[in-house]
């Protein structure tokens, strides 16, 4: 997708710990990886939103008559 190979992971791997350094790191990955869950997790609500309003528009419409059909 992005076309980045495991050297320029490593470099960019470095590059953070050089910035953020070692104390921080560990505050920053954990942040970090609480925003991506909260992403997924939005991700998923508004899919299965979706999936509903879509399932609903292609349900035919229920008529309900009081009358019992013999």
């Amino acid at each position: 997708m992005f076309d980045i190979g495991w050297t320029e992971l490593l470099l960019l791997a470095v590059l953070i710990l050089l910035v953020m350094g070692p104390r921080e790191l560990p505050i920053m990955l954990r942040t970090l990886g609480r925003y991506v869950g909260n992403f997924r997790t939005m991700a998923f609500n508004f899919r299965r939103q979706l999936d509903i309003m879509h399932l609903d528009e292609n349900d035919p419409p229920h008529h309900h008559d009081d009358k019992p059909e013999n």
